[in-house]
């Protein structure tokens, strides 16, 4: 099901929320401001920015995308586990 603009908003707050902690918390933080990026304006995969991500950016935007979009359960907040506090 697809979420509302309020539970968007919520997950967006979520994931300000967030501190990346351990060895990869800089990485973690710029992939947590993608996620939010994503969610704020979208991301379109057709144009020249989309081939300047890495995979595993892409693949970030894509699963954020999908859960946006009511086809992902998870919430993007709920992914980075002990990477975060």
């Amino acid at each position: 099901m697809k979420p509302t603009k309020k539970e968007i908003e919520s997950e967006i707050a979520k994931l300000e929320s967030l501190v990346p902690v351990g060895p990869f918390a800089q990485k973690t933080m710029e992939s947590i401001d993608l996620q939010i990026e994503t969610l704020r304006n979208g991301m379109d995969d057709t144009c020249d920015e989309w081939n300047d991500f890495t995979e595993e950016q892409q693949m970030l935007i894509q699963d954020t995308d999908a859960w946006k979009n009511g086809y992902r359960e998870n919430k993007p907040s709920k992914e980075w586990g002990s990477l975060v506090e």
